[in-house]
């Protein structure tokens, strides 16, 4: 909306969702700077006007420290809209410095790629626990499952780092011009993964979607997987206080069997933890350059 033929300094267009978002905006000297947050579960996908022409949009990823030019964008009424796609609480900071003739558009359509999935890694995980914290050595998960859901107690209270181990089998050769991600899927309860494939670190995932580039370590036929879990206190303290004349492992002022009233409850409930999946292999398709 114009106000005294002032654009609006930035919004989504019309025919977009326009469910919570939040937006910064800071200049630097004659550099603009946006941060654009997305407040909702969802994965979204959005054109974002700003009040800036004449300049170049960069994407700055919080996440990962990727900056790169936008290749899809629109200059128009002193606007430029940026095609964005932004995870659930995802985030990503438009800068606008450079300067570039006010009537130059875009020479694609999206800025962000696909993931196909190639194949999903299903069966048994054998996954280590650590004994010092109550947890048993190890055990074999038919599938991929909840902590708390599993009939072992060891389990179900455990809280720390549990240890994924797996081989797969890949029956596609990867090819060297594209890049190939593993997805996590969910990752319970606070979602933090660190993954090994092949004995390569490729390291840490913490937030959605839980994707992380394996390009140059996948291979043809077998690989060897290891994703390092870890959850919070809660579960273990809950188990501490569920069975108070057993093994104690935590030590803590905090009541779990009342509520924030100090009213008794009848049961505490445990947080679903650990690795839900699906994890998959993933191909990136209409490849954006980095």
């Amino acid at each position: 909306m114009l106000s005294k033929e002032v654009p609006t300094d930035f919004d989504i267009l019309k025919n977009d969702s326009k469910t919570d978002f939040d937006y910064i905006h800071y200049t630097v000297g004659e550099t603009d700077i946006y941060f654009v947050s997305n407040q909702t579960t969802e994965k979204q996908q959005i054109h974002a006007c700003f009040r800036v022409s004449g300049k170049q949009p960069e994407l700055w990823d919080p996440l990962t420290g990727n900056i790169r030019e936008a290749t899809a964008y629109v200059q128009k009424d002193q606007q430029t809209t940026v095609p964005l796609t932004l995870e659930p609480y995802g985030s990503i900071i438009v800068v606008f410095e450079n300067s570039i003739d006010s009537t130059k558009q875009g020479t694609s359509q999206r800025n962000y790629p696909d993931f196909e999935t190639k194949t999903e890694i299903t069966g048994e995980w054998t996954v280590h626990f650590d004994p010092k914290w109550g947890g048993p050595a190890e055990v074999v998960f038919p599938k991929l499952m909840d902590w708390t859901e599993y009939p072992d107690e060891g389990v179900n209270y455990y809280s720390g780092t549990a240890v994924y181990r797996k081989t797969f089998h890949i029956d596609f050769e990867p090819q060297k011009d594209k890049h190939y991600f593993l997805s996590l899927g969910s990752v319970k309860d606070v979602g933090i993964a660190h993954v090994k494939l092949n004995g390569i670190d490729k390291g840490i995932v913490w937030t959605p979607p839980f994707r992380i580039d394996i390009s140059g370590q996948l291979q043809k036929g077998d690989n060897v997987l290891e994703i390092s879990v870890v959850n919070s206190w809660y579960n273990r303290v809950a188990g501490d206080q569920i069975f108070p004349m057993k093994k104690q492992y935590t030590s803590t002022n905090i009541n779990l069997k009342h509520d924030f009233r100090g009213k008794p409850i009848e049961e505490i409930p445990l947080e679903p933890s650990g690795l839900l999946g699906p994890v998959a292999i993933q191909e990136a398709t209409n490849e954006i350059p980095r």
